[in-house]
């Protein structure tokens, strides 16, 4: 149970570390409509929302490590895990007295 209470933190920081440039990314301004006398919530880009090196790097170099390389690492090694668990099973059944 420990294990995957610290598993689970880790891939929630994961998630709120990647996630956490996309607030910088607009704000939410006021925009007044003089011919109804109407305002509206509009959402404008911030400068870092603008940024070309930002956007290659948080939209193509972060998303292709957190959304392709780091499952891809994990699960190569979860299987490597299991392989050998199965091997280890396999070597102990044998070794059973019949």
């Amino acid at each position: 149970m420990r294990q995957a209470r610290i598993q689970l933190g880790v891939v929630i920081t994961l998630a709120v570390l990647y996630n956490a440039p996309k607030f910088g990314e607009a704000r939410i301004e006021l925009d007044l409509d003089p011919a109804d006398n109407s305002t509206w919530l509009v959402p404008v880009h911030t400068p870092l929302g603008i940024s070309r090196l930002y956007n290659v790097v948080y939209g193509n170099v972060f998303y292709t490590v957190f959304m392709l390389l780091l499952p891809l690492v994990v699960l190569t090694g979860l299987n490597v895990r299991l392989v050998r668990e199965v091997k280890a099973l396999g070597r102990r059944r044998l070794e059973m007295p019949a």
